[in-house]
């Protein structure tokens, strides 16, 4: 199967996985299992899709390759601080300048803190990073230069969480679409920059995903402030160039002495 079939197959379905479990899942989740439990399907479908899909493909030898290499270390701690520092930098930006316009509200006592991060952990910040950017991208960077593979994995990728802004009962459904679906297509270049400067790696982007909910989480902002998703938008698209910029700085060297 050729990579941009893969990439068409694995949309497809993930696509369809969230309209088709919807109807089996808890419609207004009254704890925070329940909450955990109606996002699973849905945001670990990239990695059990992806998992599946390079097993039909590579059988399992291809897929033990894959993994070593999409989990394979980062090299140098300066990324890991990267994947790490900037969504929570870019998030703290965006948040002061909401508040300063008066869309601000109050941070979650520090006794949710674990909630928290217990549901980043659970759910899209680690479930959706293989199959998105180590299947996906890697696949769509075979066939198309290294910006157009970020640019249609981010598009996707933003689209793919339209349904949560359209249900009624979503947590989301305050946020302002264009906004956050841009930015969240931003992010997504961010974290395409950070898979290419890392050699084909997801343990950054996971450890940036994971930066970013977690600094949601903690709140001090009115999700639906528009000019809190518009600042992120604008900030992560930066970053993304920024990241692409010094990884082909780093590069040149290498070549150079090639």
């Amino acid at each position: 199967m050729k990579p941009l079939t893969q990439v068409a197959a694995f949309v497809a379905l993930v696509f369809a996985v969230p309209w088709l479990v919807a109807p089996l899942l808890p419609q207004q989740p009254q704890s925070t299992w329940e909450l955990i439990l109606s996002y699973l399907p849905g945001v670990w479908a990239p990695t059990v899709i992806a998992l599946v899909m390079m097993t039909l493909t590579g059988g399992r030898a291809g897929l033990a390759r894959e993994l070593a290499e999409r989990f394979r270390v980062a090299s140098g701690r300066t990324w890991l601080l990267a994947s790490a520092a900037t969504p929570a930098l870019v998030t703290a930006a965006g948040l002061l300048i909401a508040r300063a316009a008066g869309d601000g509200q109050s941070f979650i006592p520090a006794s949710a803190f674990g909630t928290v991060v217990l549901n980043a952990v659970t759910t899209g910040a680690v479930g959706e990073e293989l199959g998105w950017r180590g299947f996906v991208l890697s696949r769509l960077g075979e066939r198309l230069s290294q910006r157009a593979a970020a640019i249609v994995m981010a598009t996707l990728w933003a689209l793919w969480h339209l349904p949560i802004f359209l249900f009624p009962d979503s947590p989301y459904s305050t946020w302002p679409i264009v906004p956050a679906l841009l930015s969240i297509m931003a992010f997504g270049l961010f974290l395409a920059a950070l898979f290419s400067a890392t050699r084909g790696s997801v343990i950054p982007t996971m450890l940036a995903h994971l930066s970013w909910n977690i600094t949601l989480g903690i709140g001090g902002v009115q999700l639906s402030s528009n000019i809190f998703w518009w600042t992120l938008a604008g900030l992560f698209a930066l970053s993304a160039v920024c990241v692409g910029s010094l990884e082909r700085a780093s590069r040149k060297p290498q070549a150079a002495r090639v």
